[in-house]
């Protein structure tokens, strides 16, 4: 719970700044209409270019698919370099399985997380 609120309350506050922005545009276009039309204008373009450069998601698949590839030829060079199996350790000093506990297909570059339930007391 507490760690959806403060995604929730940035979300809000984002959403509550623009829409005051936007009545206060709206109210200074009605004061300035032919400098509100030049700024109207402007900013479609901007948003055109803004847009258009930013990297489609195919590109950052590949870009990823890339990164991973690269990653994969260096430890298949220097397997030296691939870190040990993380053993996490539980509140209480007792250990927890580690990931060689389980019968899950580990590939040494991946951990598996165990759920930790939330210590409200």
């Amino acid at each position: 719970m507490t760690g959806l609120v403060v995604p929730l309350a940035l979300i809000g506050f984002v959403f509550c700044a623009g829409l005051l922005l936007f009545v206060r545009f709206a109210h200074w276009v009605g004061a300035h209409p032919m400098a509100g039309a030049f700024v109207m204008l402007l900013t479609g373009p901007v948003f055109y270019v803004a847009l258009r450069a930013m990297p489609r998601a195919r590109e950052l698949r590949r870009a990823a698919r890339a990164g991973m590839a690269q990653a994969d030829r260096e430890l298949a060079v220097d397997p030296t370099r691939a870190s040990p199996p993380v053993r996490a350790v539980a509140r209480n000093d007792a250990a927890v399985p580690g990931p060689e506990a389980t019968d899950a297909v580990h590939d040494g570059l991946t951990v598996e997380l165990h759920h930790r339930r939330p210590d409200f007391g």
